[in-house]
């Protein structure tokens, strides 16, 4: 077994510095909501290049799915961490009531 596919390794390489930018951002301001959102956003495409990694350096069937069960995850979380960014970052999650706010993440998950 090779333990450094190239794909396997790029794909760690993306990780670690997603992991480094999320907590960079979160660390510069917590409370911040664009912060907040745009953390998650770094940390699920972390969370997704590794979940790849993990799949592509499975052996067994089984770790292979549960790999692929957490990159569908994290790119589940990728598309909602976006939306909440982008919404925070335009200032229009303020003007959002609770409901439309719970309905676009149901949607969106």
């Amino acid at each position: 077994y090779s333990l450094m596919k190239p794909q396997g390794f790029l794909l760690l390489l993306i990780s670690i510095p997603n992991f480094i930018l999320g907590s960079l951002i979160l660390a510069r301001n917590v409370k911040d909501g664009v912060n907040r959102f745009f953390a998650l956003f770094a940390f699920s495409v972390g969370f997704w290049a590794l979940g790849l990694a993990g799949y592509i350096y499975s052996h067994e069937e089984f770790k292979a799915i549960a790999w692929a069960k957490a990159y569908y995850i994290a790119a589940a979380v990728i598309a909602l961490a976006f939306l909440g960014f982008s919404l925070n970052f335009t200032d229009s999650w303020k003007k959002l009531n609770k409901a439309i706010k719970i309905a676009l993440f149901s949607f969106t998950s």
